[in-house]
């Protein structure tokens, strides 16, 4: 419970008291809803003064709904932010005796962390933007940063192992998407695949670009023993997608 409110327990709160007012007004709205009034309100051509308050009441409403909506997004994030760790502490903990000194374009990195990192982004690609603008104004340059403490990846190494992983990503996807068709099962991914498969492949790609961009993840610099507990931090930036909701 402590995980799924860390950084998040103001949004908890906005949610709920969204959540009440859209349960309130929609109350009072049904309590004194008759079906003569709106009768009478379509046969009379004095109705002006009556329409006048929900003219003035609607963006209020609309505020509030948009409101709810954004935050439930953001705490569903939340939650994948939960599983993220999770997943980024068990690579951890497998890979932790795999060799510290490994190469990629002649730059050293820690390995453990790497994949740490990997398994984060993969558990967030589902809650990631497919947006192209959203990734290029967080991160023109697309720099991968992992970990924090010490062993990092420069922009160009980063980039060569996403640019990878995003293709098995997407590979592994797509396969998924053809088996469910072959055995004629009826699902969402199937339809998606049967319209537009050109447009699936970008949007998982862009997908997995935000989700890279947007992860950090902080592991322990030294080798933890058999018996301790491993403690992983997932850092996630998330765009507000509805306007005008980031004030509130």
């Amino acid at each position: 419970m402590y995980n799924l409110m860390q950084s998040v327990a103001d949004v908890w709160l906005v949610w709920l008291v969204t959540i009440l007012l859209l349960v309130w007004s929609s109350r009072r709205l049904l309590v004194n809803f008759r079906l003569a009034n709106c009768r009478q309100f379509h046969r009379s051509e004095h109705g002006a003064s009556y329409a006048l308050p929900y003219v003035l009441t609607f963006p209020i409403f609309l505020l509030v709904m948009a409101v709810f909506i954004q935050s439930t997004l953001i705490l569903m994030t939340k939650i994948g932010t939960v599983y993220s760790a999770h997943a980024a502490s068990r690579a951890y903990i497998v890979w932790q005796p795999a060799a510290k000194d490994t190469e990629v374009l002649g730059v050293g990195f820690n390995y453990p962390q790497y994949k740490a990192k990997r398994a984060a982004t993969m558990a967030m690609v589902p809650f990631a933007s497919s947006n192209v603008q959203h990734r290029k104004s967080l991160y023109p340059l697309f720099p991968i940063v992992i970990g924090t403490g010490g062993d990092m990846l420069s922009s160009s190494a980063s980039n060569l192992l996403t640019s990878v992983d995003r293709i098995a990503y997407q590979k592994t996807y797509q396969q998924i998407l053809k088996d469910a068709n072959e055995n004629d099962e009826e699902t969402t991914s199937s339809i998606i695949l049967n319209k537009k498969r050109s447009v699936t492949k970008k949007f998982i790609e862009n997908k997995y670009s935000y989700a890279a961009a947007a992860t950090r993840v902080d592991v322990p610099n030294d080798m933890v023993a058999w018996n301790e507990d491993v403690e992983v931090t997932v850092k996630y930036r998330m765009p507000f997608l509805i306007p005008g909701t980031g004030r509130v």
